[in-house]
């Protein structure tokens, strides 16, 4: 309701990733630690670039698709 439609999308495979994923790092590592295991640190990941990527490719296939129909 308070999130406008058009940028839910862009909310929910880039804001929201961007947001948990430093969570998920430290809990990973924390629980690994705790288990008896070497740390294990992953990479930072760009979900922004990830998504705009992939909305990329998207729009490339959606326009390809309506070339064929015309």
């Amino acid at each position: 309701d308070g999130f406008p439609d058009d940028r839910l999308d862009e909310a929910l495979n880039s804001a929201c990733p961007l947001i948990m994923f430093p969570y998920l790092r430290e809990t990973l590592d924390n629980v690994l630690l705790k288990a008896g295991y070497p740390p294990l640190m992953l990479a930072p990941i760009n979900f922004d670039a990830m998504y705009k990527e992939k909305k990329a490719i998207k729009q490339a296939e959606e326009k390809a698709q309506n070339e064929k129909k015309h």
